[in-house]
């Protein structure tokens, strides 16, 4: 073995020396089992299984021959121009067969590195290069009666009924959500996004049948280029000494300057420090990026790719960290609305983080910074913030900057029927009340892709007018 510190570790993936602290951005382990708030699980086929067994995770990948399990943080660790990322993972990952993939790093659909093992060969995964498919569905004329909606060569029934565009496409969406999970539906008006969850190029797109609406490809789709490089060929270290069978650290410094070399590290049982065992040399190499998107969810991966027989890999925990301050520059965005709210639960203003932005996949984190809220009324009035709600009615959402924004939002009513209350208060007859959020590095609320925060409010014995505001600052 060997070890070099002034020269390896001890270094940002930049070059410079690491004197600032490290931002932390990721952290999971299997402690207190499969929480959702932290742990994004997809179990994808026959027998493909996350668990946890005495605090790690476990995920197996069943008897299917393209069944897949994952298990990875539910927070991005977004690479910053000119900074990097280390992500440091935990794992065991046991023999391996032919036909299959085991990884532990930095995992998303289109790009990815880490250490595994490619058809029961160990050794170190980069995967870049993927671009899913983005499509737009436009109701011009709305009807009512069933429609069928061919999504990737594949038709699915929807049943429509009497209303406006912006109506009919939010019935499709809601009806085609739980049909088709290759792709995120969401509808922002009178138009329906189809945002593929896997890079690759996708079949034929139509709609027949009630009303009148057009598909518009807007991003084709196209698969990854994967490089596997096996123990023996490591270019620093081939740490002989090492069996993946048994729980290891492994650390992954990733520099994003698009054309950054990745240096990957694991702990050395002798000394317990980092040791480097393989750089990815690739400035000035090639004419592609490392990466189409740099950020990362962190965690672990198995996926049968023609083999029936279940490989595993299990996690201790995982983290990923900016090497130095975060900084934002981007513009805030500020929404308000003002609404006549009954003595149930209901809807003042809703903002969902978008699936897609300019399309393609959005991983930009919403941050809200600022709320304030008010009521006109001559009687107590509670207000509550909801992550993950659950409503009765329709909610028709627009876009706060179309091209250059992922913040969208809705100003319709809808009565509250679950979700986790984040913030809870009550205000008296013309009190106004603020609320501030990520004051620090600490980021104590995010808004994710896909993800969903309303705020609601009811008053105490009659119906009244209750105001909201919010600014939210985009993590980019």
């Amino acid at each position: 073995m060997s070890y070099d510190p002034p020269n390896t570790f001890y270094q940002t993936g930049s070059g410079d020396m690491r004197v600032s602290n490290l931002t932390p951005l990721v952290q999971i382990n299997g402690e207190g089992g499969i929480r959702p708030d932290k742990i994004l699980v997809n179990e994808i086929g026959l027998g493909a299984t996350v668990d946890t067994v005495q605090s790690k995770f476990r995920l197996r990948s069943g008897t299917d021959p393209n069944s897949a399990a994952s298990a990875v943080g539910t927070r991005f660790a977004r690479c910053r121009a000119g900074q990097s990322l280390l992500c440091r993972v935990s794992a065991i990952i046991p023999e391996g067969v032919d036909q299959s993939f085991q990884l532990a790093g930095m995992i998303t659909s289109e790009n990815g590195v880490g250490f595994g093992r490619l058809n029961g060969d160990f050794g170190i995964i980069h995967y870049y290069g993927g671009i899913p498919e983005n499509l737009v569905l436009t109701v011009t004329v709305s009807g009512a009666g069933n429609a069928t909606v061919t999504v990737d060569g594949l038709p699915y029934l929807v049943a429509l009924t009497a209303g406006t565009t912006e109506h009919n496409a939010f019935e499709i969406a809601g009806q085609l959500v739980p049909q088709i999970p290759s792709y995120n539906i969401t509808s922002n008006g009178s138009t329906v996004v189809f945002q593929g969850v896997l890079p690759r190029q996708g079949g034929v797109f139509d709609y027949t049948g009630a009303g009148t609406a057009t598909f518009e490809l807007i991003t084709i789709g196209q698969g990854t280029t994967l490089d596997f490089t096996p123990q023996a060929a490591w270019n620093e270290d081939t740490a002989d000494w090492l069996n993946p069978s048994l729980g290891n650290v492994y650390d992954i410094d990733y520099q994003y300057t698009g054309f950054g070399g990745i240096r990957l590290f694991i702990q050395d049982p002798e000394t317990c420090l980092p040791l480097l065992v393989h750089t990815i040399k690739w400035a000035n190499s090639s004419t592609n990026l490392n990466s189409t998107d740099p950020s990362f969810r962190v965690g672990w991966l198995v996926q049968n790719t023609g083999s029936t027989v279940p490989v595993e890999v299990q996690g201790g925990s995982a983290s990923a960290f900016l090497q130095g301050k975060i900084k934002t520059d981007s513009f805030t965005r500020g929404l308000s609305n003002t609404a006549t709210i009954p003595t149930a639960m209901t809807s003042v203003l809703s903002i969902r983080n978008s699936y897609s932005l300019n399309g393609r996949i959005n991983r930009i984190e919403l941050l809200p910074i600022l709320a304030i809220f008010s009521a006109q009324i001559n009687q107590y009035a509670t207000f509550a913030i909801y992550s993950r709600p659950t409503y009765d009615g329709e909610l028709i959402w627009e876009y706060v900057d179309e091209d250059s924004s992922p913040i969208e939002f809705s100003t319709d009513q809808v009565l509250i029927t679950g979700g986790v209350v984040l913030q809870s208060f009550a205000l008296t007859a013309d009190q106004t009340f603020s609320l501030q959020f990520n004051q620090s590095d600490g980021r104590d609320l995010a808004i994710s892709r896909g993800d969903v925060i309303i705020i609601a409010a009811e008053a105490s014995n009659a119906t009244g007018e209750m105001q909201a505001s919010i600014t939210i600052e985009q993590d980019e």
